[in-house]
């Protein structure tokens, strides 16, 4: 029909077979439409979970900088750097 392509189920009823078909366009259209809603949900949801990972990861690794500086100034005492040396405030 028309030269387009088609899609076709066929069934036995009773004796006989019954068969019916529609346009592979009809029947695509939507799961095109609902693959396109899944990736645009996909990159939501990977976009807010690499935001909520960077504030985690962030909040976490803080304290590194003030261990750093720490232990450079303890490191300065014990190579007689320095005379005096404080706490690691974490």
């Amino acid at each position: 029909l028309n030269n387009e392509e088609r899609l076709g189920a066929c069934t036995k009823v009773f004796a006989y077979t019954a068969c019916i078909t529609e346009s592979a366009d009809i029947i695509n259209k939507p799961i095109f439409k609902a693959a396109y809603i899944q990736v645009i949900a996909l990159i939501v949801m990977i976009s807010i979970s690499i935001i909520l990972l960077y504030f985690i990861v962030s909040k976490y690794l803080s304290p590194l900088a003030a261990i750093q500086t720490g232990l450079t100034s303890f490191f300065d005492f014990i190579n007689y750097k320095t005379k005096n040396v404080s706490t690691i405030e974490v």
